[in-house]
């Protein structure tokens, strides 16, 4: 019964049915078009700070550490492919973003060191960081920094050997011996003493 109410709405309403058919087509079309131009699109938004480091002064031997930040200001999680550092003197320590889904408002750091080996040279480096952010897959972060020898004092006397020459028995002679401070900390002297028989310290102001 139902079948053939159906058939005869059909061949009755046949005109009709056919607009209502376009009608109902033409919404189908329009649901299954693409997202317009303001509708949002999914997307990671890579950010690094500080844009660059500089270690400034660092003794040779020693090693400094600074911490570089990323973090995803998109709406979908990013990925860090690869993280490198060039240049003497410097090389990546840790980190704790590579090949990490970062979602959005995540972060995660890199920590860079740097160990100069020669004193009063500058150097410099890059670190550079490649995510699969469409706009910005390469980020580098620029390095620098000064090796510098530590502080130490040098001490220097006017002269290692002195030569009275030949004296009376019983006259007194006197010499002095200057020290000084060649080097670019305090020196502290703590005594003098003096051996062999005939000779003694007259006065010391060190």
């Amino acid at each position: 019964m139902r079948v053939l109410v159906i058939l005869f709405l059909l061949k009755i309403y046949r005109l009709r049915f056919t607009v209502i058919l376009m009608v109902l087509l033409s919404l189908g079309a329009c649901a299954t078009q693409p997202a317009g131009p303001d509708q949002p699109q999914s997307q990671a938004k890579i950010k690094v700070m500080p844009g660059a480091l500089d270690f400034k002064d660092v003794e040779v031997g020693q090693t400094y550490t600074k911490d570089v930040f990323v973090s995803n200001s998109g709406n979908t999680a990013l990925t860090v492919k690869g993280i490198f550092v060039e240049g003497a003197g410097f090389s990546k320590q840790s980190d704790t973003c590579l090949k990490k889904k970062i979602g959005p408002d995540g972060s995660c750091s890199i920590t860079v060191a740097f160990s100069p080996d020669l004193p009063g040279r500058k150097f410099s480096g890059t670190l550079s960081i490649f995510s699969h952010e469409p706009d910005s897959q390469l980020v580098e972060v620029a390095l620098k920094g000064t090796g510098h020898l530590s502080p130490n004092p040098d001490i220097k006397v006017t002269s290692s050997r002195i030569d009275f020459g030949t004296k009376d028995a019983g006259s007194k002679f006197s010499r002095d011996i200057t020290i000084n401070n060649v080097g670019n900390k305090a020196l502290v002297i703590y005594g003098a003493s003096i051996k062999g028989q005939g000779f003694s310290k007259q006065t010391d102001k060190c």
